[in-house]
């Protein structure tokens, strides 16, 4: 199995990816790979199996995430994601995030629809974001591709939270 998530299934390393490819070829490895065709085999034969198609889905859950994508790419080009020295330090990400927080606090007071529009301007953030990646990694910019993946964390993190709260909230 190969170790690069991208040559796994097919695909160009680059921050956009071919969602359709990426499923197509994950379902193609499954189906050659998938432990059920190894149940007759032997004890090696039905590991290897286990192993490859645990290997599949970890390289699938890395390439359709956009953090961990990035993540990894970020990595690959010798820059932590995660981590001292590369913590969240930016003044203007850690305002946002107070902010953002703040209002979240502030909207789960107001009810059910006030949280659902805060989540749905983060996600257009979250949006934005995305696409400030992919930008960042054609234009070689790896300091803005990873400061904005730290964003790109905090969003997914907040929408988490915000999804707690609204199911919270609806009951």
């Amino acid at each position: 199995m190969a170790e690069n998530p991208f040559e796994l299934f097919g695909l160009p390393e680059s921050f956009r990816i071919d969602t359709h490819r990426l499923g197509t070829a994950w379902r193609e490895l499954q189906a050659i790979h998938h432990p059920d065709r190894a149940a007759g085999g032997t004890d090696t034969e039905r590991r290897r199996a286990v192993e490859y198609s645990t290997a599949i889905n970890d390289a699938y859950a890395i390439l359709r995430d956009d953090f961990r994508r990035a993540s990894w790419l970020l990595e690959r080009r010798g820059i932590a994601p995660e981590g001292e020295p590369r913590s969240v330090n930016d003044p203007d990400i850690l305002m946002e995030q107070m902010e953002l927080r703040e209002h979240l606090t502030e909207s789960a007071d107001g009810g059910l629809e006030a949280v659902e529009r805060i989540g749905d301007e983060v996600r257009g953030r979250r949006r934005a974001t995305v696409e400030a990646i992919a930008v960042a990694f054609e234009d070689g910019d790896l300091e803005v591709a990873h400061r904005q993946a730290l964003r790109l964390r905090f969003y997914d993190r907040f929408l988490e939270e915000a999804d707690r709260i609204s199911e919270r909230l609806d009951e």
